[in-house]
């Protein structure tokens, strides 16, 4: 940790010797005057500070910048550029090490979302019952008065990626004094709030404190010397306060304590202030104080100033009405009334003229306390990247920006009023940049954004719209930019663009801007709505493929051998496009050829297993379907008991999008799509294709693009002549995850299977008990292992209940591709069976725009397995369109920075985005509108640098078919000569095939296969006409 500067020398920094020590090298917290040594033996006292450790604020320089890797206890200074309002005489706070110690598990971060999901408002709050939660009334002020626009989560003990006792919605409106009026000047008087969550999350037990409840501040059972009372306040001024919460100037997700001075109690008055530092963010942040050994919270932070912080007071009249509303839910309140009477709701004192008076402007902060593109407390080991998890942009174009009320102070209009001032103007913008507007070249939008922000605007959202609109004039009706709605059908593509855009914008203002690839964690027990948290893990990269004649069956290999090791009461899920027999690629233990009897073998043993396979619609390829005749003659073999049949079951589920189908020639076998009176037929397929296999308590998962089935494996290839001529080596990547991230991919195989179970087209063998409702086991102390959490990863899906955009119910992984892009600065690598969406070729072109170093290097497929029909050639049309776009963008950009290569011999099967040896993704999806918005997709983000690096050299080495250590000393500017090199020494050898290097990489033109665009949704392409018939 980057060591602070001690603002007072003349005081000597404290030592603390062994694991339990709180602090690292410096004094705790500035001392100031008379305070100091009553500060010093306040101190002393607590019980709390061991787990705190220090992080001051100083400005940034070249030896401040953090080196520290992810997970590191380690917390380096902050930087930032200037002081916040609400530190007093220089930033002290410090960073909680252990949020799940007491009394740091019951403080809990605030968030405040609009109806698209999106952060517009943070605060923190404190659990002081089992269900509710004490806050500062301006943080839910918005969502108080209008629940159908907002949304309000609460998450206890955030600690940057980790969520130990989960995030929880309201049961109910937030409750706040109708007395309160953020406007009025007495307003602080009743800032106060109180939140009912769905959940008792008080009396739930977690893992993270060994199965123990979480309890709450004051609780009578567990609240651990922790008290809510009200205190003569004539007692509180010149004590020693302590407060906690989520400021936003540090990144909005780790927790920070500071200490001061209470000052200005008076029984007549509601409110008093403190020098403990309080910024955006931590609002509602519980203060208490050490009294008779005991911690008792006195009050909730709710404003800043310069010279003091305004504290709410714990009052009788406070606590009373505490009481009550907790006393509604059904609870008993744990906070005390020492005294009978309220105090009386006396007229507001002036603060006393003395050396810590309030600063005269101090004011609630009130505009939506966003955590979006702020910098972060966590550590960067790569510039321009982003350890930790960063939010989405919080704005669309047009629809709402940060705005200076008449007091100076900025406010935010929410996206609910379309007010004239909100909207996107060209009119309003920067004279030079309205001539740049004009321009229609793909590249006029740098100097507009470079006037624009030389002229004085620096607020990112305005360049964002400026980027957004030359891109999409045929929105801008007289002067005045279409915001994004989400009724728009283009939605979804479009906020994945603007968010790109804000990226580049922000990179534009300060070339130093962190980049994230994680998108915020949405908990739910709705399946087609949560999203996974960001977690840790470890990832392995398995490639499948015949490089240089040598075939490699890296996942087969491995999962048959974590299959081979499993015993009684252990489990394998698999979720599969297609299961088929097929012959196991290592060694065979006696009896055992395919991955058939593998499985009935080990259900034999007691193993647990269970399989969902996708249905494949009705109009779909036969070929693509899973051979159940085989798995069904397997499971009732006579030589498989009965009483073990149940430990080996499967289902097939058919995706619910369904469209209608009008019949236009049968010949040809063209059909369209139509509203009413046509054919419905299914039109999607669930294409995760990722194995759970969890031993003793341990979880290991598989993801990537490869089915068991013999075309995935050398039975189904050809010889290394490339004969016969129709069969393909299946070019594919997997991924072997361990730890946390693991857990995530069972979690989402239960979801799906209870969901799914009961609508098997398979039916129930007779044999089998009913289908259970499968549930997940706590957290091993294996799957916590240091060495199995060594990466940090996010998992990814799509998910859809239909065939248009109002289905789409997840598109993580566009999502992700298009951070990926946004955060590229020196390469971006990608392969893929298809490249069907123009959007995202445009979105690369504007990235290579934004950075003048960037290199982009794509592998596609030259041969598919899909059959011939429209949908194949609206695909192939698209995939034109892609690579006309970029071959024609790319050709007006200096040094030729793009190349485009496929595998001769090879169905490139891959699902792979790659960017600057820093972070990835990996899984199921293809590159078209299918994969990103209608089949069921699952993928894993991984942004790690060294993983990301090394995953590289070995996928390269064996795409190229040269030694690691070879491809691990090229440099960027090496990347295209060499593989140009090996490229075009293969382009000779096509008539000897078994010669060429690697798996046969030479150039290609995608342009040259042509295909024809059909009035068809995009997503319609691999489908069959055939079979259409009508189901009604």
């Amino acid at each position: 940790m980057a060591a602070a500067e001690e603002k007072n020398p003349s005081v000597r920094a404290e030592r603390y010797a062994g694991p339990d020590s709180p602090f690292l090298n410096q004094e705790p917290f500035a001392r100031q005057g008379e305070w100091g040594g009553r500060l010093g033996a306040l101190e002393a006292e607590s019980p709390f500070l061991t787990d705190i450790e220090q992080a001051r604020a100083r400005p940034e320089t070249a030896e401040t910048e953090s080196t520290a890797a992810f997970g590191d206890k380690l917390v380096p200074a902050d930087a930032f550029e200037f002081e916040e309002q609400g530190i007093i005489n220089g930033d002290n706070r410090l960073r909680v090490k252990d949020t799940t110690a007491v009394p740091w598990r019951w403080m809990c971060k605030i968030l405040v979302e609009d109806s698209r999901g999106r952060p517009v408002g943070s605060g923190t709050g404190v659990l002081i019952s089992n269900k509710h939660v004490l806050t500062a009334a301006h943080v839910v002020y918005d969502a108080y008065k209008n629940m159908q626009q907002y949304t309000i989560t609460v998450i206890p003990a955030l600690d940057d990626l980790q969520e130990p006792f989960d995030r929880y919605a309201l049961a109910s409106k937030p409750k706040i004094r109708r007395e309160y009026d953020p406007m009025a000047k007495d307003s602080f008087n009743w800032d106060y709030a109180l939140l009912t969550l769905g959940t008792a999350v008080g009396q739930k037990q977690f893992e993270a404190i060994h199965g123990n409840p979480l309890c709450y501040w004051a609780s009578p059972e567990c609240g651990a010397n922790t008290v809510f009372a009200r205190l003569d306040p004539r007692l509180l001024n010149g004590k020693a306060a302590y407060t906690a919460g989520y400021a936003t100037g540090k990144g909005g997700k780790s927790l920070w304590c500071a200490t001061g001075i209470l000052h200005s109690a008076n029984e007549k008055r509601r409110i008093m202030w403190t020098t403990a530092d309080t910024t955006r963010g931590q609002s509602g942040s519980p203060v208490w104080i050490i009294d008779n050994k005991k911690n008792c919270l006195v009050g909730v932070a709710a404003g800043a100033g310069t010279g003091s912080n305004i504290v709410v007071r714990v009052t009788r009249e406070l606590v009373h009405q505490l009481r009550a509303w907790i006393a509604e839910d059904g609870e008993t309140p744990a906070m005390i009334e020492t005294e009978e009477a309220f105090e009386p709701p006396l007229h507001l004192m002036p603060e006393p003229e003395t050396m810590m008076r309030p600063d005269s402007q101090a004011k609630p902060w009130r505009q939506p306390e966003t955590e979006a593109w702020e910098e972060s407390a966590a550590s960067v080991s790569t510039p321009g990247w982003d350890q930790t998890e960063e939010p989405e942009a919080e704005t669309g174009p047009g629809e709402f920006e940060w705005q200076r009320g008449a007091d100076g102070a900025e406010e935010a209009a929410p996206d609910a009023v379309q007010g004239a001032e909100e909207e996107f103007r060209v009119d309003r913008l920067p004279q030079k940049a309205q001539t740049q507007f004009a321009k229609t070249d793909s590249a006029a939008w740098r100097d507009a954004v470079d006037a624009a922000i030389a002229a004085g605007v620096k607020n990112p959202n305005d360049l964002a719209d400026l980027i957004f609109f030359m891109q999409h004039r045929d929105r801008v009706d007289r002067q005045v930019g279409k915001p994004i709605d989400k009724a728009d059908p283009n939605f979804f593509k479009l906020r994945a663009e603007w968010n790109l855009y804000h990226t580049i914008a922000s990179r534009r203002l300060t070339p130093s801007t962190s980049c994230s690839v994680f998108l915020p964690a949405r908990p739910s027990g709705d399946y087609e709505q949560y999203v996974a948290k960001p977690t840790t893990g470890r990832i392995t990269l398995l490639i499948n493929g015949r490089t240089s004649a040598t075939p490699k069956t890296d996942a087969f290999d491995s999962m048959q051998q974590a299959v081979e090791s499993l015993g009684k009461n252990d489990v394998v899920y698999l979720s599969a496009f297609q299961f088929n027999t097929t012959k196991l690629t290592g060694p065979k233990p006696p009896g055992i050829a395919t991955w058939t009897d593998l499985f009935v073998s080990k259900a034999k043993q007691g193993v647990k297993i269970r399989i969902i396979m996708t249905d494949i619609p009705e109009n779909g390829p036969t070929g693509w379907k899973s051979n159940l005749d085989d798995l069904k003659k397997a499971v009732e073999r006579s030589d498989f008991p009965v009483s073990a049949r149940d430990n080996l079951k499967y289902i097939v589920s058919m995706h619910p999008a369904k469209l209608q189908f009008q019949i236009v020639s049968f010949t040809k076998k063209i059909v369209k799509v139509v509203q009413t009176g046509g054919i419905s037929a299914h039109v999607a397929t669930h294409h995760q294709k990722f194995m759970v296999v969890i031993e003793d308590g341990s979880t290991v998962a598989y993801c990537g693009g490869l089915d068991i089935s013999p075309q995935r494996t050398p039975e189904g290839w050809p010889n290394i002549k490339l004969q016969p001529a129709n069969a393909l080596v299946w070019h594919d990547t997997h991924v072997k995850l361990e730890g946390l991230i693991a857990r995530d991919l069972e979690r989402e195989f239960i979801l799906r299977w209870n969901r799914e179970k009961d609508a098997s087209t398979a039916g129930r063998l007779a044999d089998w008990k009913p289908f259970e409702n499968l549930g997940q086991a706590p957290l091993s102390a294996a799957d916590r292992e240091a060495a199995r959490n060594i990466h940090k990863l996010q998992m990814h899906r799509t998910v859809s209940v239909g065939a248009t955009p109002p289905d789409i119910r997840r598109d993580d992984v566009w999502q992700g591709y298009f951070r990926l892009i946004g955060c590229a600065m020196r390469y971006l690598y990608m392969e893929n069976q298809y490249f069907h969406v123009p959007e995202m070729a445009d979105a690369i072109v504007k990235q290579a725009e934004a950075q003048p170093d960037l290199i982009v290097i794509i592998v596609v497929a030259f041969q598919i397995d899909d059959p011939t029909n429209q949908f194949t050639d609206h695909g192939r049309a698209l995939q034109n369109e892609f690579f006309k776009r970029l071959f024609a963008r790319f050709s007006k950009i200096p040094n030729n920075r793009l190349r485009v290569y496929t595998m001769v011999g090879r169905l490139v099967h891959a699902k792979l985005i790659l960017a600057d040896d820093q972070a990835l993704s990996v899984g199921s999806t293809n590159a078209d509108a299918r994969d990103f918005f209608m089949d069921t997709q699952l993928n894993v983000m991984l942004d790690a640098p060294e993983a990301a690096k090394e995953f590289r050299h070995q996928l390269w080495s064996h795409d190229l078919g040269v030694p690691e250590t070879t491809v691990a000393a090229w440099t960027v500017s090496d990347f295209l000569p060499q593989w140009d090199l090996i490229a075009m020494a293969n382009e000779g050898l096509k008539a000897t095939p078994e010669k060429m290097l690697g798996e046969g990489v030479v150039p290609f033109d995608p342009t040259t296969v042509k295909g024809k665009l059909f009035a068809i949704p995009d997503v319609l392409t691999e489908m069959e006409v055939e079979e259409l018939e009508d189901d009604t």
